[in-house]
């Protein structure tokens, strides 16, 4: 996957906020549909992001307020 501009960067990032959110995807499927070549890079660069993993994220987007 090429991020090389910020606001290609910033697209990813929600869209795999958004992705995460639908539980019926694996993190695999999640990462493929993003581009990523492996589910390790997906997790690092979302941790980059967030700063939590892609699955505490998806946990704590699934908890109601």
């Amino acid at each position: 996957m090429k991020l090389n501009s910020l606001p290609a960067f910033y697209a990813a990032c929600a869209e795999a906020k958004a992705l995460l959110r639908q539980a019926d995807w694996t993190l695999w499927e999640i990462a493929d549909s993003l581009g990523f070549l492996d589910v390790a890079h997906f997790s690092h660069f979302f941790r980059h992001y967030a700063a939590v993993s892609p699955g505490a994220f998806r946990t704590l987007a699934a908890v109601p307020v």
